[in-house]
């Protein structure tokens, strides 16, 4: 993900446990996003449901050619981010592969 602030649509969530990294943190520089507004990669507030199925499409698209999407996507996991399109996944698609993972 483009490193940087969010969107002013979305709050700021305060974590009580410390981030998990599953890398280093040095594959954000690989990222196909890298240089992507982050907007393609949240929700904003009022957005149709037809505009958040084009942005997903279209955020989807990027995570797909990206050399870094299994971190990405494991970063996310680790963190139990819950906003965002990470990996190419939305949270809800990420709680049932982290629930798959467990229960494996």
């Amino acid at each position: 993900m483009k490193m940087g602030r969010r969107p002013a649509s979305h709050a700021v969530r305060v974590v009580d446990r410390p981030l998990r990294l599953v890398r280093d943190g040095e594959w954000l520089l690989k990222a196909a996003c890298a240089d992507e507004d982050t907007s393609l990669f949240y929700d904003s507030d009022g957005e149709t449901p037809a505009a958040r199925q084009q942005r997903v499409t279209i955020a989807r698209a990027i995570c797909n050619s990206c050399p870094v999407r299994k971190e990405c996507l494991e970063t996310a996991i680790a963190n139990e981010e819950p906003y965002g399109i990470w990996g190419g996944y939305t949270p809800p698609e990420r709680y049932t592969l982290k629930r798959i993972m467990d229960t494996a």
